[in-house]
């Protein structure tokens, strides 16, 4: 997974053992749940590191302690798990369960006006560093740009517009490679809605709507 050799792995597996430990102090009085969480985390790190656990089962395990931080809405917490998220990310260890995790902890932080800039962030991580965040979890990627693109706060909206470039580019890039050899075209769905789930499918049913946001008024998707 994601091509690190035995000493990538330990280092990943520190750095994240690491990262716990400073999740586990800082929750230890407010948020006894997401410490003792953190804790068992660390556990599992240490005895995935003698079994050879799959990296992509032990990270959806180590999700489960951050999503709980970012449920907490602890500005401070929440910022400590998006930098282990990233961190889980950019080590492509993420399989897409993990990626669909990710998008649902993103919007709930979208819905509660938190971190919009770092969710931002993790969201373009999450979809141009490789192709695990797919279908309704990549839709819902450009839903949470698009949204805050509408942002009252000038960095947010500049921030969700550069994101929803990046996100675009990604999604043209994975349609142009996976075009069958033969250049012949495959038939979508009568429903563009449905489309969506399907990557395969010309980019342009994905991205429908996108004239009307581009244009700062409200559609459906």
């Amino acid at each position: 997974m994601a091509g690190l050799d035995p000493v990538g792995v330990r280092r990943l597996l520190e750095h994240l053992q690491s990262d716990l430990k400073t999740l586990s102090l800082e929750t230890k009085k407010r948020h006894p749940g997401v410490k003792e969480s953190a804790e068992e985390a660390i556990v599992k790190i240490r005895n995935a590191g003698q079994s050879n656990t799959p990296l992509a089962y032990l990270s959806n395990q180590i999700l489960y302690p951050l999503v709980q931080g970012c449920e907490t809405k602890d500005s401070k917490v929440v910022t400590l798990c998006l930098q282990v998220v990233q961190r889980l990310i950019t080590a492509q260890v993420l399989d897409g369960k993990g990626a669909k995790y990710v998008v649902e902890t993103m919007w709930m932080l979208m819905e509660a006006g938190l971190e919009e800039v770092r969710l931002l962030q993790t969201l373009t991580l999450l979809t141009t560093t490789n192709s695990v965040c797919q279908g309704d979890s990549l839709a819902r990627c450009l839903v949470i740009c698009f949204r805050l693109a509408f942002s009252k706060d000038g960095t947010v909206a500049a921030t969700a517009g550069a994101t929803v470039r990046h996100l675009v580019t990604a999604v043209f890039d994975r349609c142009q490679e996976s075009r069958p050899a033969t250049g012949v075209q495959p038939q979508p769905p009568a429903s563009a809605h449905r489309a969506a789930r399907y990557l395969h499918l010309p980019s342009y049913l994905l991205l429908w709507p996108m004239p009307t946001c581009s244009s700062r008024t409200w559609c459906s998707w």
